[in-house]
């Protein structure tokens, strides 16, 4: 035997396992001198030793004895919620220097409790170097000598390396998508059927489940349909992060007199603006022809200022921006549900809504975040400056808006010179 071989592959083990030497001789009842002698190559451990250390290493007596060039150190199989450690059997399945085994829940023996995706995710050593490698359930694993699996480019953030979208029997690859989101620097991912199609079979919930890599080894996580992933600050992690409120910080107070009377043209130049669009507010009203109109009644209209009374100037706006104009107008009652989800998204993909009516008067605001999963909105409007505290915090709105427009899917960007 090679004591050398042996004892760095304990120490590899041990180490993977995030176990100390004198955690080690805690649980075996030895003294740490004598871990220390293993690890080194000085002696083997004691035969009536060798059971306890390796069930404590998750491996079996074989493998920390025989040299082999293939070690699994790490094997989960997860659903992005639920995970089971099955590094030992997988151990148990190397013969010669080759792994080759079907992974499934059932083959496994593992209840998952949802239908979502299962993913195994395997952490292995070879001579050259550790490697990562996954598979999805209900098909093979393969690992030789000669795989050379997936391994941390080192960039400090994290590598997305597989992306499926559907259930745990009916699913699609999705990582074209994640990519494209990752080229626009999303700080988060919303799973909606807009951002990811759903199956044409899909009767039930389906699932964004996530693969990725990063400094500490390769992670699976899942999100359900208008659920959020979001990145941490360094973007090193993600995370599931609880939707049921969300606010767009930062949006520019709105008041009369201060050159922007037409309230529509203001609530736009200001969404716009907090969009990264620096459009100014005479070139909202000059592009959209607001700036222009001639509007005759009978009698006073308190509305005159309002850019969409007598003609719709919105859609002329929407088009030279080279967005899509998406409107809700006098939603009945059982409409609200699906129109709170419309707003709920935007939000979640950092693009405030215009409505009106929101607060006070009927002139045009925007919502800026909302709570309870859209019950309740948050706003800025023209009648809010006689409340707003020192921070300038959003106000809830007092009512549900007649009038509500999204900013859709963007395809032409205006030019401004």
């Amino acid at each position: 035997m090679d004591y050398n071989w042996i004892g760095n592959q304990i120490a590899m083990l041990r180490k993977k396992k995030g176990y100390t030497g004198e955690r080690i001789s805690e649980i075996l009842g030895v003294t740490p001198q004598a871990v220390s002698k293993w690890e080194n190559g000085k002696c083997l451990p004691e035969t009536a030793l060798l059971p306890k250390l390796a069930q404590t290493l998750e491996v079996t007596i074989d493998q920390l004895l025989m040299e082999r060039e293939i070690t699994i150190t790490k094997a989960v199989f997860s659903d992005g919620i639920n995970s089971t450690d099955i590094t030992l059997i997988l151990n148990q399945f190397i013969i010669g220097n080759c792994l080759h085994i079907y992974l499934s829940a059932d083959s496994l023996g593992i209840n998952l409790k949802t239908n979502r995706l299962g993913v195994a995710l395997v952490e292995y050593q070879l001579p050259n170097g550790v490697y990562y490698t996954y598979v999805v359930e209900n098909t093979y694993l393969t690992i030789d000598k000669d795989t050379k699996g997936i391994q941390y480019s080192g960039n400090g953030q994290l590598e997305i390396v597989a992306a499926y979208f559907g259930t745990g029997s009916d699913y699609q690859d999705c990582l074209s998508k994640i990519i494209h989101c990752n080229f626009f620097h999303w700080k988060k991912i919303h799973v909606d059927t807009e951002v990811f199609p759903s199956l044409p079979s899909a009767d039930e919930i389906e699932y964004l489940t996530l693969v990725y890599l990063n400094e500490n080894g390769l992670h699976v996580i899942s999100a359900a349909e208008k659920e959020t992933l979001a990145y941490n600050r360094g973007k090193t992690d993600l995370s599931l992060e609880d939707t049921s409120t969300c606010i767009l910080t930062g949006m520019k107070v709105l008041r009369f007199e201060q050159g922007m009377d037409c309230t529509w043209a203001g609530a736009m130049t200001t969404a716009l603006n907090y969009m990264g669009e620096r459009y100014t507010y005479e070139q909202i009203m000059g592009i959209s022809g607001a700036c222009y109109r001639f509007s005759f009644c009978d009698i006073w209209d308190w509305s005159a200022t309002d850019a969409l009374v007598s003609f719709d100037y919105a859609s002329i706006l929407f088009g030279s921006l080279g967005y899509e104009a998406i409107w809700a107008n006098r939603l009945e009652k059982n409409e609200r549900e699906k129109e709170r989800e419309r707003i709920v998204s935007d939000i979640l993909h950092s693009k405030p809504v215009l409505a009106i009516n929101l607060r006070i008067a009927p002139e045009w605001g925007v919502i800026t975040g909302y709570a309870e999963g859209g019950k309740r909105l948050y706003c800025r409007t023209y009648f809010d400056q006689e409340y707003l505290n020192e921070q300038e915090e959003y106000l809830e709105s007092d009512f549900w808006p007649f009038l509500i427009q999204h900013f859709g899917e963007k395809k032409e960007e205006l030019s401004q010179t």
